[in-house]
């Protein structure tokens, strides 16, 4: 298996309690934001970037870039804090770290 392959597979897969993660809010243009979540692997990856590679996406796609912890509190990274709302919304096992959004 190929690394894209790879990465993919862990997309599909998606975040799981338990594990640490990474997400994207992608939204693009007038299309409905979608949370697309993965499981970190030892060494941190995944990163954001691999995996907007492998899916085709560029960096105008994404709405915001999130970590995600073992109990899924979710650290925004950088992005539109208007869109972070939606990405709880997308996933109910998600919530914001601390009770707050932290910008950093």
């Amino acid at each position: 298996m190929d690394d894209t392959a790879a990465i993919r597979a862990l997309v599909e897969t998606r975040w799981n309690p338990g594990d640490t993660g990474k997400g994207l809010l992608i939204h693009i243009d007038e299309q409905p934001p979608d949370l697309v979540s993965w499981r970190t692997l030892s060494w941190s990856g995944p990163h954001h970037l691999q995996v907007l590679t492998a899916l085709g996406l560029t960096i105008d796609d994404v709405a915001a870039f999130l970590e995600i912890s073992e109990e899924g509190e979710v650290d925004l990274i950088l992005g539109d804090p208007g869109l972070i709302e939606r990405a709880l919304a997308l996933d109910p096992r998600l919530r914001a770290a601390n009770g707050t959004w932290r910008f950093g």
